[in-house]
This record gives C-alpha cells, sequence and structure tokens, in this order.
C-alpha cells in the first residue's frame, strides 16, 4: 500500500469513529475530515469543494433539510401517533 492510501484509511477510518461516537455534529465532522485529507495532500485543492455541485450531494442535504423541518413542525411526531394507533388496533377511534 503506499503512503496515500495508509492516510486516506486513516482518515475515513476515523471519520467513521467520529460518527459512531457522535459527540460532534456529522456535518462538521465531514468537513473537518474533507479539509484533513485536503492538508496532507490525499485530495487535490482545486478539486477539494468540486463535489458539492453534484446533484446527489443537493439531493441529500434537500432532504435532510426537509426532514429536519417535519420533525420540527411536529409533523412526524402526528404520523408517529397514528401509526402507533393502527399498531394497537386504535385507528377506528382516530378518526370516530
Amino acid at each position: 500500500m503506499t503512503t496515500h492510501q495508509i492516510l486516506v484509511f486513516v482518515i475515513l477510518g476515523a471519520t467513521m469513529l467520529a460518527f459512531v461516537w457522535a459527540r460532534w455534529r456529522y456535518d462538521l465532522v465531514a468537513v473537518t475530515a474533507l479539509l484533513v485529507a485536503v492538508f496532507v495532500g490525499v485530495v487535490p485543492r482545486e478539486q477539494a469543494f468540486s463535489g458539492f455541485a453534484h446533484a446527489a450531494v443537493i439531493t441529500v442535504a434537500a432532504v435532510l433539510m426537509i426532514s429536519r423541518a417535519l420533525q420540527s413542525s411536529g409533523v412526524v411526531d402526528g404520523l408517529a401517533n397514528i401509526l402507533a394507533r393502527t399498531r394497537h388496533g386504535d385507528i377506528l377511534r382516530f378518526y370516530e
């Protein structure tokens, strides 16, 4: 294995541990991992942020924002309550 491959595996391993540990926000962990990869020379500086222009990244960011908005507004809790009632057979009382 080359030095760059070892560095990539170390960065990915540390990133996964930070995700599992869940002490810091996942977006900060991900950006820190990217910056470390740029700093050690694994990712070229010119291409460091080019991935953010990809449609998949924009889609994931939009889904995360929408899901947070639904959770903050209480829609998720309402749906969870309805689904919990259906599990216990109380759905008929909900509509009465």
